[in-house]
């Protein structure tokens, strides 16, 4: 009887310890669409990977539920449009603003930090602007025309600004807008362009090109951007974004992400994003 009861006992503490495995075994992976502009997560070369590719891999190694992604191809613009749409969406990298949280969950955490987007021109251009841009210079030349990627924010600050200044202003609007942009400013067909410089530069290694741009800093536009994980306002869209923020609470993706972040802009660029990247976890 004693043995039949010792019995008992181990087999009741075996089970014990192997729900929990099974439970995990048999957690259905959540599906997720993943609403992406061609080349958002580019590699710059075979040795470095793109900064949104290694956090958002490391965040799906450790979410408590494993995330199924696949992508759809969609222009900024339409990725907007497209998400009310569906119910388990994605767009990443998405500056956060009143209007878009209407209709979409956004991560805790930013998926990445970026320093503050420039203005760039051609280094023979017979514009002088000013230094820092400034937009008021766009009043007294109503010829300049800047190009931007339609539907993309540049945050609440530029983005008042470009609706201020909308005769100067040119939107574009396709797959691969952002290398649409850059071409056009080479050609000419616009005088100067938004963007980020690491973007910049991403295009010319990648066609082996010296570059002939030039980047002005832009007046009152000193802060670094971040851009989150914006899912749709739905139960689906919940749980995938519940999922990435339990993902970002692990120290060890913590500490990944900063290091990625220190990979990906080097040195100097790393020193002012820093301070911001550590202050992210502090307040969990």
């Amino acid at each position: 009887m004693k043995l039949v009861i010792k019995m008992k006992v181990i087999a009741a503490i075996l089970l014990l310890l192997i729900l929990p495995q099974l439970n995990a075994a048999e957690q259905k992976p959540i599906p997720m669409v993943i609403l992406l502009e061609a080349g958002e997560f580019d590699n710059i070369d075979e040795q470095t990977p793109h900064l949104l590719s290694n956090v958002w891999q490391t965040i799906r190694e450790y979410t408590p539920t494993p995330l199924q992604p696949k992508q759809l191809q969609v222009s900024m613009s339409r990725s907007w449009k497209e998400l009310p749409k569906q119910q388990n969406a994605c767009i990443m990298n998405a500056l956060k603003s009143d209007d878009r949280e209407q209709v979409a969950y956004f991560s805790r955490y930013p998926l990445s930090v970026y320093p503050p987007i420039r203005l760039f021109h051609r280094r023979d251009t017979q514009i002088s602007f000013s230094r820092p841009f400034d937009f008021a210079q766009l009043e007294q030349h109503p010829e300049i025309t800047l190009g931007v990627v339609k539907g993309r924010s540049y945050g609440a600050d530029l983005d008042k600004q470009l609706a201020a200044h909308q005769l100067n202003v040119y939107q574009r609007s396709s797959i691969e807008s952002s290398t649409k942009l850059i071409e056009m400013l080479l050609a000419n067909r616009v005088d100067a362009i938004l963007d980020y410089s690491l973007s910049i530069d991403h295009y010319f290694n990648v066609l082996q090109l010296e570059n002939p741009l030039v980047a002005e800093p832009i007046a009152d536009v000193t802060q670094p951007m971040f851009g989150y994980i914006a899912c749709s306002k739905t139960a689906q869209g919940k749980a995938i974004i519940d999922n990435i923020d339990a993902s970002l609470t692990v120290e060890h993706v913590q500490q990944q992400y900063i290091d990625y972040h220190r990979q990906f802009f080097g040195e100097m660029e790393f020193a002012l994003l820093q301070p911001l990247l550590e202050q992210l976890f502090q307040s969990q």
